[in-house]
C-alpha cells in the first residue's frame, strides 16, 4: 500500500515539477541580454547604460538623467568603474552587435561580455579605449563591421558615437597594435582571428579602429 501511494504522490508531483522547470527557463529566455546585475551592487540600467558605484537607486537614476552627448566632464564628477564591474554597453545595430561593458578584461569578464583594458582611457579622455571580447560570442559581429560604420558607446556618464576608419589583421604578437601611445580619443575592439576558431586556436588578431565623431570629452 505504501509503495502504491508513493507512486500517486511521484505522479502527481512529476507535472509540478516539470512545469516550474519550464517557467523558469521561460523566464531566463525572455531577460534582457544587457541586463548583468547578479554581480554589480545597486546598478541602473536605462536604454541599454549601466551605472555602477552609488549607494542607492535614486542617486543612480539622478546620474542618468545627467548623462551627456556632448560638451565637457569633470573627471572628478565620473564614477570611476570597479574592476570588473559593467559601465556601459556598445551596439552597432546593423549588424546586431550588442555587448555589456566591463572594466577589466579578465578571462571571467570575456565570458560576460566585453572587457575594456584598465590601463587604457576611458570613452572620453584623451588616448585610446581598448576593449576586446571572444570572437565566438559577444564580438562574432565585428566580422561583419566595415569601414564607415558607427559604433554607439554608452555609459551612466555618457552617449559616445564612433565611426571604423580601419580595419586590420595583425599578429597576437604584436602589441603597438593596440596604439595605446596615442593621445587622440579614440576606440579600438578587437577579438581573436580566424572568427571559426577558438583563442587558444588563433594565431592572430581581428582590430577595429574607429574615431569619435560625438559625445563629451573629460577634463582632467
Amino acid at each position: 500500500m505504501r509503495r502504491h501511494s508513493e507512486g500517486k504522490i511521484a505522479y502527481i508531483a512529476a507535472p509540478i515539477v516539470i512545469t516550474v522547470l519550464a517557467a523558469g527557463i521561460a523566464y531566463i529566455g525572455t531577460k534582457e541580454p544587457l541586463r548583468y546585475a547578479s554581480d554589480v551592487v545597486s546598478m541602473v540600467v536605462e536604454k541599454g547604460a549601466v551605472v555602477t558605484g552609488f549607494e542607492n537607486e535614486t542617486d543612480a537614476q539622478d546620474a542618468l538623467k545627467g548623462r551627456k552627448s556632448e560638451g565637457t566632464i569633470a573627471l572628478s564628477d565620473i564614477p570611476k568603474p570597479v574592476a570588473g564591474s559593467v559601465y556601459g554597453c556598445i551596439e552597432n545595430k546593423e549588424t546586431g552587435l550588442e555587448a555589456p561593458l566591463y572594466f577589466g578584461d579578465t578571462e571571467e569578464i570575456l565570458d560576460k561580455g566585453a572587457g575594456q583594458y584598465m590601463a587604457s582611457a576611458l570613452p572620453g579622455q584623451a588616448g585610446t579605449t581598448l576593449v576586446s571580447a571572444h570572437n565566438l560570442t559577444y564580438f562574432k559581429e565585428l566580422e561583419q563591421l566595415k569601414e564607415g560604420d558607427k559604433i554607439e558607446l554608452t555609459t551612466g556618464y555618457g552617449e559616445f558615437v564612433y565611426q571604423v576608419k580601419q580595419i586590420a589583421i595583425e599578429d597576437r604578437s604584436k602589441e603597438d597594435a593596440c596604439l595605446l601611445e596615442e593621445k587622440t580619443e579614440q576606440l579600438v575592439l578587437y577579438t581573436c582571428y580566424p572568427f571559426e576558431l577558438t583563442g587558444k586556436e588563433t594565431k592572430e588578431r581581428y582590430f577595429v579602429y574607429c574615431e569619435k565623431i560625438s559625445g563629451p570629452t573629460i577634463e582632467e
